[in-house]
């Protein structure tokens, strides 16, 4: 038996906790960019802890490297509760009793979203991903694909990839695998789907409601001071000393797995730069000047965080990085940082008056 849901709407994303749930959404009718969804989702944020038992006290994220990102946990559940949608989260017991359920699911006519560890299946969507040694035995879950096929007959599952065009089919034993084989972030075979209920919430009213939960972050004291303002001012303190306080495997795996949150995952800047196309379609929904001057604010923040990024680069790739991290340059991007954000914390409570 082969079943394919209709699914040509697809649009490229730059991250997969806030692009599938958007081409979710246009399935259903509902259009919205991938900038507001993320907006709306409340994604934006500032996290940096070592991934381990002293400063993240959720094993799930325990990791071998330390953590640094600007993207919140779950923007699409935030999303969804803001515009009361109801989304709703599974989890199986084994694979296959999740696939039988997903199987359900597609049969009508549902696309489902599914928690997986792209690793097995890059090789499959005509990709090759080469990554370092410091990281490249590793697996980790946490990536969302979508289902929206599957193919009895070919053995395969048709699944749509945020940052690739159409729609890829890819074996089932391979899709099956990574369900369940993350050794970091593990996606313990967790899959979502939507029912196609139109949101009750006005734009104009669910923007504030996203606003304030960012602001909350901000401020927040939660996971040990690692989350918003507190968990920068540690970041600010210790990244200077990285080459000394990491092991070298462990300094070459936080470094590479910050660039990647700060880019390839975000789209620049470690969110900031999506977060200003937000606030500018906010600006135009409210006809509200301050959140054009507040986008203009965080895309320039985001081009500083690109900076101490490709900074960051030039230092681990270099003989002696202590002289680079711990250097004025260094220092002048990380202070500019941290008043930058501070005043965006500011900005947007002031939104909120």
């Amino acid at each position: 038996m082969r079943r394919m849901l209709p699914f040509d709407h697809h649009q490229l994303g730059l991250n997969c906790g806030s692009a599938p749930i958007r081409d979710v959404l246009e399935y259903y009718g509902l259009k919205f960019t991938e900038s507001m969804c993320f907006g709306l989702g409340s994604g934006l944020v500032f996290v940096y802890h070592h991934s381990d038992p002293e400063t993240c006290p959720d094993p799930a994220y325990w990791a071998p490297y330390w953590s640094v990102t600007g993207r919140g946990w779950q923007p699409y559940a935030d999303l969804a509760h803001l515009l009361d949608i109801r989304l709703i989260v599974k989890r199986g017991q084994t694979a296959e009793d999740s696939w039988d359920e997903i199987r359900r699911l597609i049969d009508a006519g549902v696309p489902v979203i599914v928690d997986c560890d792209r690793k097995p299946l890059v090789p499959y969507f005509n990709q090759t991903w080469d990554l370092p040694p410091c990281v490249a035995s590793y697996n980790f879950g946490g990536h969302k694909t979508i289902v929206v096929g599957y193919d009895d007959e070919r053995a395969t599952v048709a699944v749509v990839e945020n940052m690739l065009p159409g729609v890829w089919e890819v074996p089932f034993e391979a899709f099956q695998a990574s369900r369940s084989s993350a050794e970091y972030y593990p996606s313990e075979n967790e899959w979502m789907y939507i029912e196609p209920l139109e949101p009750t919430v006005p734009l104009k009213d669910a923007i504030p409601f996203a606003i304030r939960k960012v602001v909350n972050r901000y401020h927040s004291r939660f996971w040990n001071g690692a989350i918003g303002l507190s968990g920068l001012r540690r970041f600010c303190e210790e990244f200077p000393h990285w080459p000394e306080l990491l092991p070298p495997t462990k300094f070459q795996a936080t470094v590479f797995m910050t660039d990647l949150q700060c880019n390839l995952l975000s789209g620049g800047g470690h969110h900031r730069k999506m977060y200003s196309r937000f606030l500018m379609e906010c600006a135009d929904l409210l006809g509200d000047e301050r959140y054009v001057s507040l986008a203009r604010h965080y895309a320039g923040l985001a081009r500083t965080w690109n900076e101490l990024n490709s900074l960051m680069l030039e230092g681990a790739r270099a003989g002696e990085p202590r002289a680079v991290f711990e250097g004025e340059r260094a220092k002048g991007l990380l202070q500019s940082i941290l008043d930058g954000e501070a005043e965006a914390a500011e900005r947007l409570e002031a939104l909120l008056t």
